[in-house]
């Protein structure tokens, strides 16, 4: 994503493996620039790249810690929950958080195709 010329966000996406659903795609990573934070960028960025990918018949999901990305996603018409969890990380995983309770949500886009030519 870029704004006047200069990189402000990006977003990777990789295959996501699954034992019924075909086509499947999962956002790796999203990350905005400090200074671009807060102003809703990130959500419309990732929604507009899971349009893309259900614009070639892909179904879009992404899972996140993220308190203001949990809110966001939860009042959106383009995001459905599909499981939201409060699990205690392990030792190994999730090392920042030091064995406290994380709230985590997945969420699967819903919304309309965008078709780019």
């Amino acid at each position: 994503m870029f704004a006047d010329g200069e990189a402000v966000g990006f977003l990777s996406v990789m295959h996501f493996p699954h034992p019924i659903i075909e086509k499947a795609k999962r956002t790796h990573r999203l990350v905005i620039l400090p200074d671009y934070q807060g102003v809703g960028l990130g959500n419309k960025f990732e929604s507009f790249v899971a349009g893309l990918y259900k614009a070639k018949s892909c179904r879009y999901f992404m899972v996140t810690s993220a308190r203001n990305m949990i809110y966001a996603r939860q009042n959106s018409k383009d995001w459905k929950c599909i499981r939201y969890s409060i699990v205690k990380a392990d030792k190994g995983t999730l090392r920042n958080y030091h064995g406290r309770k994380v709230k985590t949500a997945s969420f699967e886009y819903i919304g309309k195709p965008i078709y780019v030519e």
